[in-house]
């Protein structure tokens, strides 16, 4: 029953998508994007609401817990960047658009609302479905491991490009344990959140010119996956401190 929902969910999207292509003028990129982030919305809500699964929201947030989950996003953030390193064919998938598609991907983020929605209400709504409902209903039927890598596999299979795919995975996992650990699905949002708001942070500085340079070298890329990995280490051991601290 829980792949069937997701998979519906998946379909759903896939299917409306072309449909907010269809109703707004060629050639308007930015109004086919904001019309697809909102039909894609709108989806999540309905599948959320209408999926009778129990969301687990934990105490209240400490400042404390807030800051470890960030670090835990920004971590995962910047350790994402071993993937294009070990296959950097998926980084290379992007190249296969063109320029001006591209550049429209990142400029698309100036615009408030998909910023928004990117950064934030998008987050929160996969969070909510992936694991406050797929995770826990995989988890009931099959086991809390079965559960983590199935949610992630969809997670990822929502997401257009190779690129997003592989990045896309590596995160449900991270929020999809963090979930399973603290019980609380504010734990996974707000990393989430993080995550995306930084890379989308930084798409705005490509797209803002030139003089941003968005190439790496090899030292460089050693330096950022070493200090997201320090990042992911200490937060998952602070993570399950706390909750040693809460089962007493």
């Amino acid at each position: 029953m829980p792949y069937i929902i997701a998979i519906l969910l998946i379909i759903a999207q896939n299917s409306m998508i072309p449909f907010a292509y269809a109703v707004v003028r060629p050639g308007s990129f930015l109004g086919r994007a904001i019309m697809a982030y909102l039909i894609v919305g709108t989806i999540f809500v309905i599948f959320i609401v209408k999926w009778k699964v129990k969301v687990e929201f934990g105490p209240r947030l400490s400042l404390k817990n807030f800051l470890i989950y960030a670090l835990l996003g920004l971590g995962i953030r910047y350790a994402h960047t071993i993937v294009f390193m070990l296959f950097p064919q998926v980084g290379m998938t992007m190249l296969s658009f063109s320029e001006e598609y591209v550049n429209a991907i990142f400029h698309q983020f100036k615009n408030p609302f998909i910023f928004v929605y990117c950064s934030f209400a998008g987050p929160v709504l996969e969070e909510l479905f992936f694991r406050g409902k797929l995770l826990t209903a995989c988890k009931n039927s099959g086991g809390t491991v079965k559960a983590i890598i199935v949610s992630s596999l969809f997670f990822g299979l929502i997401h257009s490009f190779p690129a997003q795919f592989a990045t896309a995975v590596c995160l449900g996992l991270l929020c999809g344990y963090i979930y399973t650990v603290t019980n609380d699905i504010k734990a996974p949002i707000i990393i989430h959140v993080v995550n995306n708001f930084s890379s989308i942070f930084e798409s705005l500085f490509i797209a803002l010119g030139e003089e941003y340079k968005y190439s790496k070298t090899m030292a460089s890329w050693m330096l950022t996956i070493a200090v997201g990995m320090v990042m992911l280490i200490f937060g998952i051991r602070q993570c399950l401190v706390e909750r040693r601290k809460r089962l007493g």
